[in-house]
């Protein structure tokens, strides 16, 4: 999932969940070998007094054979609530169904509020909103993290990705 963003004024937008891309009844008899990368949480964006830091996005976790390459993208960072606007991370890609991470919370302008984190679909996780306080971290696969309550305050950061393969005779 993508990381909360630390603000210089008010509240600061979580970050977007994980993407899912699902492949359904895939034959692997075939496939010797396949390459699984795990996408890396995003990092919260630190206070810094001069400066709007949103933290960075979260990585892409994939599963490749040589047949077939399945992409779950990494959630976008966060954005601070006056004047930056949520900018989304690409769509999912390879699967029978190819899912954006879901969006986070956008706390109201001028108040200290931290959005949520985008919740991932198959386990939720995203960051609870906060109120004038540090942005909590995801707590499960893929989830957001939650942004800053107030202009002093670190974003929250995201949660790694998952690849789960399920086999089946």
């Amino acid at each position: 999932g993508g990381a909360g963003h630390q603000t210089t004024a008010y509240g600061a937008f979580g970050g977007q969940s994980g993407g899912t891309a699902l492949k359904f009844a895939y034959d692997v008899s075939s496939i010797s070998t396949s390459t699984i990368t795990v996408g890396a949480a995003g990092a919260g964006g630190v206070y810094a007094a001069t400066n709007d830091n949103p933290g960075t996005a979260g990585g892409n976790s994939s599963y490749a054979d040589g047949s077939l390459t399945m992409t779950g993208t990494g959630g976008g960072f966060g954005h601070s609530s006056p004047g930056n606007t949520f900018v989304p991370a690409s769509a999912s890609s390879g699967g029978d169904l190819n899912l954006t991470g879901q969006y986070p919370d956008i706390p109201p302008y001028n108040y200290y509020h931290g959005g949520g984190g985008g919740n991932a679909y198959l386990f939720g996780g995203g960051g609870q909103s906060v109120e004038n306080t540090t942005g909590n971290p995801a707590s499960s696969y893929g989830g957001g993290g939650g942004g800053a309550g107030n202009k002093n305050d670190n974003g929250g950061a995201g949660f790694a990705g998952i690849v789960i393969i399920e086999e089946y005779k």
